[in-house]
């Protein structure tokens, strides 16, 4: 999907020593194979809460370390994030974000 000035796309190889003719080829066809994008996108949260929410409600491995630490230690922490997070006037948070989207094409 196309964003406003189109995907940006570009692929980098570790440069050997000296470059051989197999290296080149090899370079020339991961290049043909490779598909990476530059995605951006605008993220938003109604408040903090929603925030918080969106980071810790879901099975993964920062959800659990943060929903198992003890009750004082994760209202301490949520307290020292929220601290951090910069919000609206009416609250909402919201920020850009980025994702490098890499695929192989056969």
């Amino acid at each position: 999907m196309p964003l406003s000035g189109g995907p940006n796309i570009a692929i980098s190889f570790p440069e050997p020593h000296r470059a051989t003719a197999a290296n080149v080829q090899r370079r020339s066809e991961l290049r043909r194979l490779v598909v990476q994008n530059d995605l951006r996108f605008a993220v938003s949260y109604r408040d903090f809460d929603d925030y918080r929410e969106s980071n810790t409600g879901f099975a993964s491995p920062a959800a659990s370390a943060v929903n198992g630490l003890p009750t004082d230690q994760r209202e301490q922490l949520k307290q020292s994030v929220k601290s951090m997070v910069t919000s609206g006037a009416d609250g909402t948070i919201a920020y850009s974000a980025r994702v490098n989207a890499v695929r192989g094409i056969a």
